[in-house]
């Protein structure tokens, strides 16, 4: 059963603060053994009777007129922003964030955010910290393109309760938001990453690159990619530069893109599309980024090696195959 006007017409009246200790309450009520028979009243009968709660206000939502929208979203950062720090208030952290991003409420940016970022990201109880951080950054990342979102972002970032292994789930959040400034956010996370790969390794960063190809078209990231940090010194870190990305975007069973050699210069494809598929030029910028260049040449000769490796396997195989 779901609401129609007259039914959230108590609602209409409503202003900002009111609507934040309508929601706050009602989060906090709907968990309780007694009194979530009243979660949110006037309009109790139309929650906590199917599965999904935010599918449940989504709908209150949508019968409010334009401007109580406007109060309810204000109401949301407002209960965000005034919720103590502890533990006893994660569920509803939670929930409030998963409302805003259905509701597209970009008016968490400024306070909100910053709120939840001096607190519930510095808990520890069962990793409830990294949890909230990270639905955060995907709830704050999935406003796009409201204004804002990507100074948000990196203030989660710049916050004192941020720590090294997040960076790749912000590195994400960051292209989701600015996908053409992926380059600086490399630059940002630098090292963050540097020391996530000397600590963990590589292992799991086929990962980023495929989410990273889902947020970024390699249209853009073939204009941009001269813009990322390259190195061919053997001697220094390896993990100081980008070229663990480009060789997880290119190399391996799971990379999500191809590299392709035409005449003097390179393309990128999506993997499994290289025949007559679309492919764009990698814009090589300044004529002396002869480190990229490097780096892309090792990329092919290393495919090419792995290839023909493979094929003389197979050789060998079938031969073995047909010998018996």
């Amino acid at each position: 059963m779901k609401p129609d006007a007259v039914h959230v017409k108590p609602l209409e009246l409503y202003d900002d603060k009111q609507f934040a200790v309508w929601l706050r309450t009602g989060f906090e009520d709907i968990h309780h053994k007694t009194a979530r028979l009243k979660a949110f009243s006037p309009l109790h009968y139309f929650v906590g009777q199917l599965d999904d709660l935010t599918d449940e206000l989504k709908n209150i939502y949508n019968m409010l007129s334009s401007s109580a929208q406007t109060q309810f979203r204000l109401g949301i950062a407002i209960a965000l922003l005034n919720l103590p720090s502890e533990f006893r208030y994660v569920q509803v952290v939670r929930e409030l964030l998963h409302l805003a991003g259905r509701v597209h409420a970009d008016e968490i940016l400024n306070s909100a955010v910053q709120q939840v970022g001096n607190g519930f990201f510095g808990m520890s109880e069962h990793d409830e910290g990294r949890e909230i951080f990270a639905l955060t950054l995907n709830i704050v990342a999935g406003l796009s393109p409201a204004k804002g979102v990507g100074d948000a972002l990196r203030r989660l970032v710049a916050s004192t309760f941020f720590r090294y292994n997040y960076s790749p789930m912000a590195f994400i959040a960051l292209c989701r938001a600015e996908p053409e400034d992926f380059p600086a956010h490399l630059t940002l996370l630098r090292n963050c990453f540097t020391r996530l790969h000397r600590e963990n390794g590589t292992t799991n960063a086929y990962l980023t690159a495929n989410q990273f190809v889902h947020y970024v078209d390699p249209s853009v990231i073939a204009k941009n990619l001269c813009r990322c940090s390259f190195s061919r010194n053997s001697d220094i870190d390896p993990f100081k530069a980008d070229n663990w990305l480009v060789k997880e975007l290119f190399s391996g069973d799971k990379s999500p893109l191809s590299l392709v050699r035409k005449d003097k210069s390179y393309a990128i494809a999506r993997s499994g599309q290289e025949q007559g598929m679309p492919q764009w030029e990698i814009n090589m910028g300044n004529v002396s980024n002869f480190n990229l260049k490097k780096l892309l040449d090792n990329i092919l000769v290393n495919i090419q090696k792995v290839g023909s490796r493979f094929r003389r396997f197979n050789e060998l195989f079938k031969k073995k195959i047909i010998g018996r």
